[in-house]
Order: structure tokens, then C-alpha cells, then sequence
């Protein structure tokens, strides 16, 4: 189910298919501003954006801070995993179907994150590259901010096989990977969790309440159940006006 919220300082929301986009699309979005195209442009004005914006993501650890000079240009035309911004009434999204997409909030410095977040760049370091770019553009404090994990793929339907934990630490490999009779699982969203507690961000402060597993939900797109034929749902996250 699509889940979304709001307080003085931030709107987010998670989508589920119901929403779904599809990845041969993207390239036909270049035309227009992202909210002249459905399903985006119904979910901006719900959440009362005046603008919104999403990357071409390549599983990198690269990304961008959207201001007033950018916000109204086409989406999709950048490459990049994350983008940052504490302008007010702009959405920053990312699409996934079983990465995880990460939000982060400085209330104090009124600014955001949104992260699109696989194993490749949660192992490459995108929450510290992105949390170092807030500090650069806004004295963002780690200790300061609060996180939100949307939906994806967990670790009881994460399957992988062996060759998947040859970045990882021995100790990485005991904390975040479990084996059954069924085979190898993996548990992104808790590794996740322990790298934004090791920036400094509170454990109380990191809400995973709405961080489903994409595999075993049909209510969400899994590129791993569903193969090429899967869409992909949307993380918006903004500072109101």
C-alpha cells in the first residue's frame, strides 16, 4: 500500500504498484517537467509540490542538489543515486523494486535526502557521500537528522548466492546474511540501519515502519519476482513551502 505523511517540515511518500512506472518510459519523459506525466504529476499535487525530480539511476554513488535553477527542468536526463535539497516545494524522487529507498531529514537546517539504495551502492558508500554533500551545501549534522526506509526486498525472500558476499567483511557476512535449507539471504535494510547509526544517526530517530519486503508483497513491484515484466514504485520526499 502506498504510504505517505507529513509535519511542519517534511512531506514524504512511499508508493506501491498501484502507482507503478516502467524503466522503457524514462527515456519518453524528456519533453516536460516530471508532473506532466503520470502517475507522477497526481502524486506532486497531492503532497502540494510545485516541482519534482528524479535521476536516471545507475546503481551508482553519485548524486546532486536540486535547487530553483533546476527544478523545472526534465527529469531522467542526469545519472545519479541520490539528490539533496532545502529548497521548499520541490519533491525529490527515486524509483525502485527491491532496492531500498532511504529518506533523510535535517529538521534544523530545513533540508532532505532521498537515496536509491541497492547492495552495490550501500556497499559503495552512498549514505556517507550523501550525508558529507548535505554537510558541504546546508552544515547538515549527521546526529541532527532523522531517517526513513520505504519498501524493499528483505531478508526472508532476498536470495543470493555465494559469489554476492565477496565485497562484504567476515563480520558483515555473520551480522547480515542468514542461510537456511533454502539458501543464502541477504538482509540489506539492517545494514543499512547500522551505516546511518555509524554516521551518527540515533537508532530511535531511523523509522522502518514502512519498510515491507517487496518480494513476498504483491502490492509492491519486485524485480526479483517479477524479472523484466516488473515496474518500478516512487519515493517523494519535500519541504513544504
Amino acid at each position: 500500500m502506498n504510504r505517505s505523511g507529513h509535519t511542519d517540515s517534511l512531506n514524504w511518500f512511499f508508493g506501491d504498484a498501484s502507482q507503478a512506472s516502467f524503466p522503457e518510459q524514462y527515456s519518453r519523459m524528456t519533453a516536460h517537467p516530471l508532473g506532466h506525466y503520470q502517475p507522477f504529476g497526481h502524486i506532486l499535487n497531492s503532497m502540494g509540490a510545485r516541482a519534482g525530480y528524479i535521476l536516471s539511476q545507475t546503481h551508482s554513488t553519485t548524486g546532486y542538489q536540486v535547487d530553483d535553477s533546476c527544478a523545472h527542468q526534465s527529469s531522467f536526463i542526469q545519472q545519479g543515486d541520490y539528490l539533496i535539497t532545502h529548497s521548499p516545494g520541490i519533491a525529490l524522487g527515486v524509483m525502485t523494486a527491491d532496492c531500498l529507498p532511504i529518506i533523510i531529514h535535517d529538521p534544523r537546517n530545513q533540508a532532505v535526502a532521498v537515496i536509491h539504495a541497492g547492495w552495490r551502492g550501500a556497499v559503495g558508500g552512498i549514505i556517507g557521500r550523501a550525508l558529507d554533500h548535505m554537510r558541504r551545501e546546508f552544515n547538515t549534522v549527521p546526529g541532527e537528522c532523522r531517517a526513513l526506509l520505504g519498501p524493499s526486498a528483505q531478508v526472508c525472500c532476498y536470495q543470493v548466492g555465494n559469489d554476492f558476499l565477496a565485497p562484504f567483511s567476515p563480520d558483515a557476512i555473520n551480522r547480515y546474511f542468514k542461510k537456511n535449507s533454502r539458501g543464502l539471504f541477504f538482509d540489506l535494510p539492517s545494514y543499512v540501519v547500522e551505516q546511518l547509526r555509524s554516521f551518527g544517526i540515533a537508532a530511535q530517530l531511523i523509522d522502518r515502519s514502512h519498510n515491507d519486503c517487496t518480494i513476498h508483497s504483491l502490492e509492491y513491484c519486485s524485480f526479483r519476482r517479477d524479472g523484466l515484466a516488473a515496474g518500478r514504485q516512487i519515493t517523494f520526499a519535500m519541504i513544504p513551502d
